[in-house]
């Protein structure tokens, strides 16, 4: 079986995994949280699946999506963002049950590796990401 395909548990189907990128103008975090504040009003979507294709879909569109369609978790990568230049390594971790706080919204963590801030500035996460990225 494909390695780019995912398996919703207790369904046979299964459909093409896709990588979303969600910016944030700050973020705060605990041990076990992770909140994104102020999210932009669009999510980038990756498609890797035999329609290979990146596309955008609004903030709200991708809430829809995941929580209908896709698992509730995903593997996941937080990275800082600062005057249009990623700094620092990106921060790996597990993120499940997303919910609206705000202008954002929080997940539930688990990280597997690194440091993260308390708050911070402008930041990205890259859900379902094909390779840990580079910066």
């Amino acid at each position: 079986m494909d390695d780019a395909l995912l398996h919703r548990a207790g369904d046979v189907a299964t459909m093409p995994r896709d990588t979303f990128v969600l910016v944030a103008r700050g973020a705060v975090a605990t041990d076990t949280e992770l909140d994104l504040v102020d999210l932009a009003p669009s999510t980038i979507r990756v498609r890797w699946g035999s329609d290979r294709s990146v596309t955008y879909l609004s903030t709200g569109q991708f809430l829809d999506l995941w929580c209908t369609e896709r698992p509730s978790d995903a593997d996941a990568t937080f990275g800082l963002l600062r005057a249009s230049l990623v700094t620092g390594d990106p921060v790996p971790m597990h993120v499940r049950d997303p919910r609206i706080v705000g202008s954002g919204l929080r997940w539930t963590i688990t990280r597997n590796d690194g440091w993260l801030p308390h708050e911070s500035g402008s930041c990205v996460l890259v859900l379902n990401p094909p390779e840990r990225p580079l910066t």
